[in-house]
């Protein structure tokens, strides 16, 4: 798992809502060019999920579903 300070923010938006997750940003590109061999756990940096990870805004439950 990358350290938070190396982490980068990718957005989703969804149904009228944004959410946030920190990811490891060449892990990330690797993904998108389809060359990652690995565990998705490798490019997480935190397992929580954000509206605005800058200040740590979670969204609702309902949300998420």
């Amino acid at each position: 798992m990358i350290s938070l300070d190396e982490a980068v923010t990718a957005r989703l938006e969804s149904h009228g809502e944004r959410f946030e997750v920190l990811i490891d940003p060449d892990a990330a590109l690797a993904i998108k060019r389809g060359e990652f061999e690995g565990d998705l756990e490798e490019v997480i940096a935190a397992e929580d999920i954000f509206e605005n990870a800058s200040r740590g805004d979670r969204p609702a439950e309902e949300d998420l579903e």
